[in-house]
Formats: C-alpha cells, structure tokens, sequence
C-alpha cells in the first residue's frame, strides 16, 4: 500500500489534464471522477460538448499518468494541494462535476475557494452522491485484503472487468482504490453557510444508494437555484447515458454564460 501524501506539496506534478486545450475557451469545466477512478472516464466529453467550453480533467496522485505517486488518504491535505495548483486556472469563468467522491472533491474545493476570497464557479454539477451534511461513513473496505476487495469492487460496479481480472494491472491500480475508500471513510462534513450559486444534483433512476432524496438534500448547501436531473442506469449512469448528459450540461452552462451552441451529435 502506498504512503499518503498530508504534508508533501506536488505543485509540480500533473494535475489536471485538457484533452483539447484551447486559449479562446470562454468557460472551463473541471471534472473529478469518482473513487479509483482517471480522466480517462471524462475523455470523450472534450469532443463532445462544444469548443467553447476547455474541459479540464483532475488527475490524483496514484492513477493514470501519476500512477507511481503517493496516493493521499484524506481530504484536507488533498485539496489543499489540488486548490494551490488550481489557482494558475483563475483566468477564466469555470464549472465543475463530480461524480461520487468527485462531487466532495469538487464540493470541498469550492469550500476552500470561499474561505480564501478565490473566484467562484458559475455553476456546480454534484452526480452520484448524497448531500455531505447526510453523508454516512463508508465502511472500511480499504483495509481489505486484496481478494476481498476486488470481490467488493466487483460487487460495487464501475470498473471493466478486463482490469478486475488483469492481476498485474490490478497491483498498480488497487493503492488508489483503497486511499479513495479510505478517505471516504473518514470524511467528515464541517457546516458552513450555503452558497449562493446555481447547483444541480445528477443521479441514476436505479441508484439505490443515492436516490432522490438523497440528492434533494443538496438544496440545504445554496441559497442559489437549484434543481435535480435524473438519467436512466444506476450509480454510474453518466456512462450509459453520456450523450443525454452530456446534454443537459451544456444546457445549463448555456444558461449561466449566455452561449447557445449545442453538443455535438453522437
């Protein structure tokens, strides 16, 4: 298992990724996957949503091209960190989606954003995740033993089975996955006044853990508009419905910036 990271900073490491970088980008949309996930979920969305808006991949310690990092265990150093770097992206207007432990990610950087008089996002995008004032501590399958936990990842949904079944693949991949879990299990959510900022909350209709309620709880956070979208699959739907969401992303991000270009067909 790798050693976190809590007091190390890694401004110079790769944080964020832009598949399609353009300089005349009127809108940035940061994206933060959820636990063991990479960019490379966010990919596609560079070709799909329209020219105008440069989508910006978060990239954590451990995975992808930052494999051989120390993947870090809990939130407050992470995001401190993550929100130092982001800081060189203050040039332009910007967005974020999370899905799952990216929509705390995303949330708790916002957090910090307002406490540091920092620009804030026109718009924020929480998918697949209950309101963090409700949020219930994971169990600590990160302590697992290796079998175990790819059987719990199995059971969980979300990663290939070409890499569950890929034992060397796995070795490298399983330290993100067991720092991801065991950050969420040790999240703790501070209050704080809401916000007063558009939110939009995102879920699966088969999303038995993150059902309706759940994400109308995320309505408690903004003073702000604030409403509630819901797509067809389960708690990683944003793959089997990417085009329709995809969709209603670029709806909404017309609406906070005044642009009215459609995405493109799939």
């Amino acid at each position: 298992m790798q050693k976190n990271t809590e007091g190390k900073k890694s401004l110079d490491s790769n944080w964020v990724l832009i598949p399609r970088p353009n300089r005349d980008a009127l809108l940035r949309l940061f994206c933060f996957s959820y636990a063991g996930g990479s960019p490379r979920i966010f990919r596609a969305w560079a070709e799909k949503l329209p020219a105008w808006i440069e989508v910006c991949l978060i990239q954590l310690p451990g995975r992808a091209s930052r494999i051989f990092e120390s993947s870090c265990t809990h939130i407050t150093p992470l995001i401190d960190n993550l929100a130092e770097y982001l800081n060189k992206f203050d040039d332009k207007p910007f967005a974020c989606f999370g899905h799952s432990m990216g929509a705390l990610l995303a949330f708790e950087w916002i957090r910090w954003l307002r406490r540091a008089k920092r620009n804030m996002p026109k718009i924020m995008f929480f998918s697949g995740c209950v309101a963090p004032q409700i949020y219930e501590r994971e169990k600590p399958i990160y302590a697992l033993p290796d079998d175990e936990l790819i059987a719990e990842l199995e059971k969980l949904g979300g990663t290939p089975s070409e890499l569950l079944e890929n034992a060397e693949l796995m070795e490298l991949v399983l330290p993100a996955f067991r720092a991801d879990f065991e950050l969420l299990h040790f999240y703790e959510y501070a209050p704080e006044p809401p916000f007063d900022l558009p939110f939009a909350a995102f879920g699966g209709q088969d999303d038995k853990d993150v059902d309706y309620k759940r994400l109308d709880a995320w309505r408690e956070q903004t003073a702000g508009n604030f409403s509630i979208e819901i797509f067809s699959g389960n708690h990683f739907y944003l793959h089997e419905s990417e085009d329709e969401l995809l969709k209603m992303i670029n709806k909404y991000l017309c609406r906070v910036s005044g642009n009215r270009v459609t995405v493109k067909a799939a």
